[in-house]
């Protein structure tokens, strides 16, 4: 245990080296920035790829190994597959790519918790210092468990009367309700607090140790990808119902089968499609012609799942509430069917047997993420709140 703390501590002295040779050389080449942002450093749910795509002049960074996206960034891990190999490259490249890109861009945009050197324990301390301290903005974009406290959503629960993200972290992996996570996730809040520009997160659904103010999350859906088929309401065959789950142990995937397996025991006739570790390119066909998403049931927003199945024109149970999430636009629960744990089944056969009225449910909700989170209309509302910390740059 300590030889490998030891071995860590110099891996993070290592990159801080290199990252001060890689902005100490650049510095003397590079004149003029020609970025305005940098996103990255880690793909999640392609956040990254399209939030690049929205911003003019950016610069996209990866430096972790996804098999869901075969998206393209400006600079990505050359690396397929998780491997030592992969570790290596990211703890070489992370520092050099920041001493050069921080020579050539005036802002940041960091997606999640981690940062561009990978070795560091310190909650991006050392790294964001060195970005402030040379001129450059911070924004922290949180998306998740990220910045989630488990045990402070816990005691949510006790106010709502509803089983959170908190709790089935911790059912997952006793670590997630530990000290030293909790720790983690104070420190995580504290750095932000203490660099950054701008802070994104949910209020409620992403419960932290965040103190001071913070910006709505918001997702980005492209234009060109929605989905407007809705002749296939008009005398469906067979029903299709789609669940989707990144990690089915917390979007509520037993609760689910459950449900299923029941209704089709008490002779309801529907086609089930369960999608576990397919490409999102495989997703989104599949929605295309779905009919109903069962999204997840203990989060408070919709998720990227969400998002995609609403952009579909499907008819989406999923337990994200405005009435517990604030930051959620007035209005939303009308463009979903709102489902608690409990009520997957009772939800999921309501709409089974008014089939006339899932067309325009799937309408509403494709029309919410039309106004919410299209390109076009959540795009502009983004680049507002990044053209507030770079006017000169607009």
């Amino acid at each position: 245990m300590q030889a490998s703390k030891s071995r860590t501590n110099v891996s993070a002295r290592l990159q801080r080296i290199l990252l001060r040779l890689s902005y100490g050389f650049h510095r003397v080449w590079i004149r003029k920035k020609r970025i305005s942002w940098v996103v990255g450093v880690y793909e999640i749910s392609s956040m990254a790829h399209h939030m690049a795509r929205l911003i003019p002049g950016s610069y996209s960074v990866v430096l972790s190994t996804k098999s869901y996206y075969a998206f393209d960034y400006d600079w990505k891990l050359p690396v397929r597959k998780p491997s030592v190999w992969a570790e290596l490259l990211a703890g070489l490249m992370g520092p050099l790519l920041l001493g050069r890109l921080l020579c050539q861009a005036e802002g940041f945009i960091f997606l999640g918790e981690l940062g561009f050197l990978t070795m560091a324990r310190d909650s991006r301390s050392f790294e964001f210092d060195f970005i402030k301290a040379h001129g450059g903005k911070i924004v922290c974009y949180f998306v998740g468990t990220d910045i989630r406290s488990p045990m402070l959503l816990r005691e949510k629960e006790k106010e709502t009367g509803l089983i959170s993200l908190g709790t089935q972290l911790v059912t997952l992996d006793p670590k997630f309700g530990s000290e030293m996570h909790e720790r983690s996730r104070r420190e995580l809040a504290r750095v932000a607090e203490e660099f950054a520009d701008a802070i994104f997160s949910y209020s409620v659904d992403q419960l932290s140790y965040l103190k001071s103010p913070t910006i709505p999350v918001t997702y980005f859906f492209p234009d060109e990808d929605f989905v407007f088929n809705e002749e296939k309401f008009e005398n469906p065959k067979r029903i299709v119902v789609v669940h989707a789950p990144s990690s089915p142990e917390i979007k509520g995937t037993a609760l689910v089968r459950t449900a299923i397996q029941n209704l089709k025991s008490a002779g309801y006739d529907f086609e089930y499609v369960e999608l576990i570790g397919v490409d999102n390119e495989s997703v989104r066909r599949t929605l295309a012609s779905a009919h109903i998403v069962l999204n997840q049931f203990y989060a408070y927003v919709p998720g990227v799942f969400g998002i995609e199945a609403l952009a579909s024109n499907c008819v989406v149970l999923m337990s994200a509430d405005e009435r517990v999430e604030p930051d959620l636009p007035k209005g939303s629960n009308l463009a979903w069917i709102v489902t608690t744990y409990e009520q997957v089944e009772e939800n999921l056969k309501r709409v089974l047997d008014h089939p006339s009225q899932m067309a325009g449910q799937a309408k509403r909700g494709q029309n919410w993420a039309l106004e919410n989170v299209s390109f076009s209309k959540a795009g502009p509302r983004f680049r507002e709140e990044l053209d507030r910390l770079l006017p000169n740059t607009r």
